[in-house]
């Protein structure tokens, strides 16, 4: 085929655009995730009327007030409201881009032009762009914390970084063999994760010498120079499938049909029910690893512990680290030993026993404990996300990756509703209860994981080692 019949091959680019790509997106992530939690609780302080001596928090833990009664009440005020904020913005920066995501990574599988795949890489990027402006402009104008939902709003119409992974994701697996996926993600997530740990620990210092409205500035004009780059040079655009075997472009119900065969065997017809408990695992994995780390954020700016934000910084670091580490080890290490399953089975292991040890801690060093064992807390994601490419056809990757995302987008929102607005009913009287809570449920996608392991050793699907190109795993059904 030639170069005009396919241009998305003219314009195919390699790996290390991705991972370059990754870094940038991931030390984005990193920065404006710290920083926007404390601007909020500086905003709620500020409305409130608590602005202390400390310039960057304020509220109970400023100056005079800290260990006082009254004190208390204004810790438990303030964290309500914090965490009422984060809900809300959860929900409107999760659920329209759960929306944009499935939408966009679909239309993308069936899309003929450079200029439509590069529109799909770029939108995400101003989003992000306009996050950033509206946070500076509450924060200048020092407006209500309400108005941080604005931001949400835009970044969430772009899609933000859950298209943006989606569409690395299915670059790097559309371009690796079947045995390499999983390695490739996981280096992805290491990239990622390695750039949220020192972008937080620099959004500390920031924060505490120059104010909260710097990072935001500095990030602005970096996701302004991103998507100028991405907008010239996209580094997610994939090796197309030949036009052949591209799904057919058509309306919305064409859309519809592709993103619902995801979970339908191709072949057979029938619910490829493993892909529909791996996602159902994937569901409540993230609710409880992603908004487990906001709420250890929110928890730390309240007294007891009254974090300063160079700690915060200190602490984000050390726990993307640790996971950078943990993954490396799985990729590395684990990998030699052990099948996906039992991968993601030590790793929400390990999720369970980091999310326990709110409960116990009174100290920052039995905090930090979270570092330690907590390092594989993230490896599930990225294996699971392997493991579901086994089941899909590379036509429909797009369709897949895109529910894949949405998946993780669906936890954001689902995740505030859930355990923001049980943090905030119970703060007052039990803080850790919501952490308690949080580790019973990780119960759940470990007994699911489990049954695929259980029909994989009865099925002999466990022998296989792989299979011809564009077909499916015996494992894609409950049918042998």
């Amino acid at each position: 085929m030639d170069q005009a019949s396919n241009p998305s091959r003219r314009f195919a680019t390699p790996s290390l655009a991705v991972y370059i790509y990754a870094f940038i997106v991931g030390a984005q992530q990193g920065a404006f995730g710290s920083a926007s939690l404390q601007a909020i609780e500086f905003l709620v302080s500020f409305e409130l009327g608590y602005e202390g001596k400390n310039k960057t928090s304020g509220g109970p833990c400023s100056g005079e007030q800290a260990n006082t009664t009254g004190s208390d009440e204004a810790n438990a005020l303030i964290q309500e409201q914090t965490s009422s904020v984060a809900f809300v913005g959860g929900m409107l920066g999760g659920l329209p881009a759960l929306l944009v995501v499935i939408v966009l990574s679909t239309w993308s599988d069936g899309a003929r032009s450079y200029r439509q795949l590069r529109f799909v890489a770029v939108l995400p990027c101003i989003g992000m762009t306009l996050y950033m402006a509206v946070y500076v402009v509450v924060l200048a104008l020092r407006l209500s914390p309400w108005l941080t939902l604005l931001a949400s709003t835009f970044m969430a119409l772009g899609g933000g970084v859950y298209l943006q992974f989606a569409m690395m994701t299915k670059y790097l697996i559309y371009v690796n063999a079947e045995r390499e996926r999983a390695v490739y993600i996981i280096y992805l997530q290491i990239l990622s994760f390695s750039a949220q740990g020192f972008s937080q620990l620099g959004t500390g210092y920031l924060i505490e010498g120059a104010g909260l409205i710097t990072p935001f500035v500095i990030l602005f004009f970096i996701c302004l120079g991103t998507t100028v780059f991405v907008a010239i040079y996209p580094p997610i655009i994939e090796a197309k499938p030949t036009t052949d075997d591209q799904p057919k472009r058509g309306g919305v119900l064409t859309m519809c049909r592709d993103i619902l065969a995801v979970f339908r065997d191709p072949d057979t017809g029938e619910c490829n029910t493993i892909l529909a408990l791996y996602c159902v695992s994937l569901l409540i994995y993230t609710m409880l690893t992603i908004y487990f780390l906001i709420l250890v954020q929110i928890y730390v700016l309240g007294t007891p512990f009254c974090w300063s934000p160079s700690l915060i910084g200190y602490f984000g670091v050390a726990k993307l680290v640790s996971c950078a580490t943990g993954l490396l080890v799985g990729a590395t290490v684990l990998k030699r030993y052990f099948d996906d399953d039992m991968i993601i089975q030590i790793g929400i292991l390990s999720m369970l026993l980091s999310t326990v040890i709110p409960i116990y801690a009174r100290t920052d060093a039995g905090l930090f404990l979270i570092v330690l064992f907590g390092c594989f807390r993230i490896l599930p994601g990225a294996v699971i996300t392997a493991s579901v490419s086994k089941h899909a056809k590379k036509q429909h990757f797009g369709s897949l990756f895109g529910v894949t995302m949405a998946i993780e987008s669906l936890a954001c929102s689902l995740a505030p509703i859930i355990f923001g607005s049980i943090y905030t009913m119970t703060v007052a009287d039990d803080p850790q209860f919501v952490f308690k809570l949080m580790a019973g449920l990780a119960v759940i996608p470990s007994t699911l994981i489990m049954c695929i392991q259980c029909w994989n050793m009865t099925s002999g699907v466990a022998n296989y080692t792989e299979y011809k190109e564009g077909a499916l795993l015996a494992s894609s059904g409950l049918k042998k």
